[in-house]
């Protein structure tokens, strides 16, 4: 059973950086993998520095037996439901209590919601999201894919 935050999604200067080694580089998928989130919270959890967690949105979810609607595209309506999940290593940082954060990049694009709201750009900032211990041995990578 996991608590519920709000997860907010930018850029940092090292996911800039790392961006022009490529994104499928070591130093890129390092500098968007990790989950920052405040001191109390993390106490709180009993959470350490460094110990990962499993995080999942609930952000374009349908509801459990839910049709898409006559015309949308079926892949498009249930491939979202299916990967809101990533597990991701913890830092600390200076964010308010509830409050979490996941630097631009897969793993950030995995939690965000697939509905733009008409404005063709995904919602990738207070969405709400679960934080969990991560069950002994299983990692979610959030992997680039191959080409």
């Amino acid at each position: 059973m996991g608590e519920r935050f709000t997860l907010i999604t930018g850029r940092t200067k090292e996911q800039g950086q790392a961006r022009h080694l490529g994104k499928d580089s070591c130093a890129y998928q390092d500098a968007t993998s990790w989950l920052e989130m405040n001191a109390d919270d993390m106490a709180r959890l009993g959470i350490a520095e460094g110990e990962w967690v499993r995080v999942q949105s609930e952000a374009g979810q349908p509801p459990r037996g839910t049709l898409p609607e006559k015309g949308v595209r079926a892949r498009s309506a249930y491939r979202a439901d299916a990967e809101r999940l990533v597990d991701l290593p913890v830092r600390t940082g200076a964010l308010p209590e509830g409050l979490v954060f996941v630097p631009s990049g897969p793993a950030a694009n995995r939690l965000g919601s697939a509905d733009t709201e008409g404005t063709g750009m995904p919602l990738l900032k207070g969405l709400t999201v679960v934080i969990a211990s991560r069950p002994a041995g299983q990692i979610m990578q959030p992997a680039v894919e191959s080409p």
